[in-house]
């Protein structure tokens, strides 16, 4: 949930929670309406994510005659109904035996990372399990076009080859791809899905 206030003499300042940690985020509002990237500033979290702020949002928290939440005098946050997703795709990592369950990761507008889990060169989404995986191997660049989007995949570097859809993509290649479209990293198989 996204809720908007008014500080004395400033921009509204916008409250969401980090859909990962819990933790409530503030920050002021950008002046229109549109999806805002935020990272929540807490030190074990960290995560990215996407919030949709409308028009009618900010003109809400921008209403001092708005009715106020339960929260303090000193910080008057009004709720809304925005969603702090951002996700605008999913990344489905295939499981590989009969036992592991299938994978899903969230795909934000812009630059998403994926390389083998570590801590010292971490990526946006980081594979565990795989040590085949080159670290920050792709790049997803997720672009918004009208009322769809498109998805450039980009070989940052590989230390085994990287398929698309049976045919190996080289180092340095950009390519865009479709949902339901499968790319192999090292050993692990994925698929680009917006369920």
């Amino acid at each position: 949930m996204v809720k908007i206030a008014m500080e004395e003499n400033k921009k509204p300042v916008i409250a969401t929670k980090c859909p990962k940690c819990g933790q409530v985020v503030k920050f002021y509002s950008p002046g229109q309406g549109g999806l805002v990237k935020v990272k929540c500033p807490h030190l074990e979290c960290g995560q990215t994510f996407g919030v949709k702020i409308t028009e009618k949002q900010i003109r809400m928290g921008m209403d001092r005659n708005s009715e106020k939440s339960s929260h303090p005098a000193t910080d008057p946050i009004i709720p809304t109904n925005g969603t702090p997703s951002g996700v605008v795709a999913r990344l489905l990592q295939k499981k590989r035996h009969f036992y592991n369950k299938d994978k899903y990761y969230g795909l934000q507008l812009g630059s998403n990372t994926i390389g083998m889990y570590d801590s010292s060169s971490p990526s946006d989404i980081m594979i565990e399990g795989d040590r085949t995986i080159s670290h920050r191997s792709v790049t997803i660049l997720v672009e918004a076009v009208g009322h769809s989007y498109k998805y450039l995949l980009t070989v940052n570097r590989s230390k085994n080859p990287v398929y698309l859809s049976g045919k190996m993509i080289p180092v340095g290649t950009s390519v865009y791809i479709q949902l339901d479209q499968e790319f192999i990293l090292g050993k692990t198989h994925f698929c680009l899905t917006n369920k």
